[in-house]
């Protein structure tokens, strides 16, 4: 089966094998010419999986996101494994490593602040890089929470989670940042989608404010990071 999606403001053609993927990403349907295609075989599938017990639907959903995030960031465009949200019109991102407390912090931000908080991806948001503009996007590829939106916000500020007693936040160098956000982007498999990937990293961490949050997980955690990436 083919269907033509829009991801991240581009038009992708993908040819696929099995129902999983078509309500997957049944929200980013499109009718624009595609600029980019992509194919996926059993071959791809079989290859993707790493035991017995996962559906090859499921497999077959995460080839695509592989082979679409090869293409992407020859347009500027990467995969960022965090949790995205928007307040304001503005999104702010919250990275951390898996089991760390994305999740929990979200839902911090959305009790203490309610209906302000939008969510825009809860695990995988592509992230788009230009001369006036960084911003996040929503993605079907959503985590266990399936928190996601067809939706997408400028950058204003990304995040590192950590665990500690008191609630703590400060700013990071563009350098650190840029070691933090290499741990959680795709990695292409070709050396040229390497060094654009980390040309993009490079770009972000010098143009959007990066912080480290050491928290507790209790509400004033939510209210700190959010004083802070704000600017208050």
């Amino acid at each position: 089966m083919t269907n033509k999606y829009q991801f991240a403001g581009i038009c992708v053609e993908i040819t696929h094998i099995y129902p999983y993927f078509s309500q997957l990403a049944r929200d980013y349907l499109c009718d624009a010419d595609p600029e980019v295609s992509l194919t996926v075989t059993q071959a791809d599938i079989d290859l993707e999986r790493a035991d017995g017990e996962a559906q090859d639907g499921y497999l077959e959903s995460l080839v695509i996101y592989r082979k679409l995030c090869e293409q992407l960031v020859q347009k500027d465009i990467i995969l960022l494994h965090s949790a995205a949200i928007t307040v304001d019109g503005k999104a702010y991102l919250f990275t951390a490593p898996s089991g760390t407390g994305k999740s929990t912090h979200i839902r911090l931000w959305r009790k203490r602040f309610g209906k302000a908080v939008g969510i825009i991806n809860g695990d995988k948001p592509l992230i788009s890089v230009t001369p006036t503009e960084i911003r996040a996007w929503g993605t079907p590829w959503d985590g266990k929470e399936h928190w996601s939106a067809n939706r997408s916000a400028p950058v204003a500020g990304i995040c590192q989670i950590g665990r500690a007693a008191e609630n703590t936040i400060y700013p990071a160098s563009a350098e650190e940042a840029l070691r933090v956000l290499f741990t959680q982007t795709y990695r292409p498999q070709t050396e040229m989608g390497m060094r654009k990937t980390v040309q993009l990293l490079a770009e972000i961490s010098r143009r959007v404010p990066f912080w480290n949050l050491k928290c507790n997980m209790t509400a004033e955690a939510a209210e700190v990071s959010y004083a802070a990436m704000r600017g208050e």
